[in-house]
């Protein structure tokens, strides 16, 4: 890790005022050829009562999803599929045949192109 990423991860210790003084001391030094930490530390020190009322044996919790989300999203994709306003997946395109609706087959170089890339290896010719 570089020094830059570990010294602007140790804002918050130094805006709570925590630290050994070799950290500290540290983090200063940065500050003071660092304006983007500077100004990391400027949004920080108005948290600073914040910071120190977090639990941090609650930091690892994952709040519960709001009760009947998940009926909310099904419902809103049934929905969607009722109405036909569904987005659709990607789909590739081919031109169809105007005579029978099928997809057209390539031809000319186009053609040969694409037989020599669906053919399997062990049906190619020997001199490829």
């Amino acid at each position: 890790m570089n020094e830059h990423r570990e010294l602007r991860e140790q804002l918050g210790v130094y805006a709570l005022g925590h630290g050994t003084a070799d950290e500290r001391a540290a983090v200063r030094a940065h500050l003071d050829g660092c304006a983007a930490c500077r100004a990391e530390l400027a949004a920080l020190v108005p948290l600073r009562a914040r910071l120190a009322d977090v639990d941090p044996d609650r930091l690892d919790e994952v709040p519960a999803p709001p009760p009947g989300l998940g009926d909310r999203v099904l419902a809103g994709i049934a929905a969607e599929q009722a109405t036909g306003q569904a987005r659709p997946g990607r789909r590739r395109w081919a031109p169809r045949s105007p005579r029978s609706g099928s997809p057209r087959r390539p031809s000319g170089w186009a053609g040969w192109c694409a037989r020599c890339r669906t053919r399997p290896r062990w049906r190619r010719s020997p001199s490829r």
